[in-house]
């Protein structure tokens, strides 16, 4: 009978702290829009591996300029800090993040009906939320649209074994990191940061995908560096009924290579900068 009744407190608790769950940058997950911002449009941002999400500032200024509202994740990884035995598992701790924010929205839904809600993922992100997603039985209404940034689906044939080769290597071993400076949350990444990325790479690979109702842009370089981008556009065919795609050129003042790097108005070049603003 005592277990009885713990089971039910605990399932009670689990249920209560769902149903508490706010955006806060305590539980990093935030809104960015003022709050005299209440329009029925909302965009959702959720950013790659070890990146800086300020990056999206640009985005969200001319969003909001529009009277959109704008939210934001922060995968937690630049705090992570792995134990002496073995590592968290990342792949979890970042998709049960989106399933909360995710969970939020539902309920601003069936609150707002109105509502009119764009995912916006990039790279590491887009992998997150599309686990979830697929993995989910019915998606909350209210979202209409989701923009994938150079998703990471699979990297390209070269990278492979880089990734494989975190099986063995101690997750708490830090790589520098080759991004430009000021898209980085930190100088380095964990090898357990990378295996939370292989982590989801295999699992969306290992599900048969579904075509989910959204309409749905891929936005992606020809000659990206990271990602396979064939890949790209296959799957991107398989996971949605609406689909179209966005390339990118490749000339940008300053920026040299890095064509993976296509997420804000300095990595974009104007002209394709305002294509993107047109996708929300």
């Amino acid at each position: 009978m005592q277990f009885v009744v713990f089971v039910f407190s605990f399932l009670f608790l689990i249920i209560s702290v769902a149903a508490d769950f706010q955006p806060t940058p305590q539980n990093e997950f935030f809104k960015t829009s003022p709050e005299d911002i209440r329009s029925n449009q909302i965009v959702f941002f959720v950013p790659g591996l070890n990146f800086n999400s300020q990056r999206f500032d640009s985005f969200e200024r001319d969003l909001q300029a529009q009277n959109i509202q704008t939210y934001r994740l922060f995968l937690r990884y630049s705090s992570y800090r792995p134990g002496p035995w073995r590592s968290q598992n990342l792949a979890k701790v970042w998709q049960t993040e989106f399933s909360r924010a995710i969970g939020y929205f539902a309920q601003e839904c069936r609150q707002n009906p109105q509502l009119e809600i764009t995912l916006v993922a990039y790279s590491l992100g887009t992998i997150v939320s599309e686990n979830v997603l697929q993995s989910m039985n019915e998606i909350p209404s209210c979202f209409k649209k989701s923009i994938h940034f150079a998703p990471a689906y699979q990297i390209n044939p070269w990278l492979q074994p880089v990734l494989a080769s975190t099986y063995i290597l101690y997750s708490g071993i830090h790589i520098p990191s080759y991004n430009v400076e000021n898209y980085q949350t930190k100088a380095f990444t964990y090898v357990g940061e990378y295996e939370g990325l292989r982590d989801n790479i295999k699992q969306l690979e290992s599900i048969p995908p579904k075509k989910i109702d959204l309409a749905h842009t891929l936005v992606i370089s020809k000659n990206d560096e990271l990602v396979d981008v064939e890949y790209a556009i296959e799957f991107s065919q398989k996971i949605r009924q609406d689909f179209q795609i966005l390339f990118v050129k490749e000339e940008r003042e300053g920026l040299v290579g890095k064509y993976h790097l296509i997420i804000d108005e300095h990595s974009l070049n104007q002209t394709d900068y305002q294509e993107v603003m047109k996708l929300f």
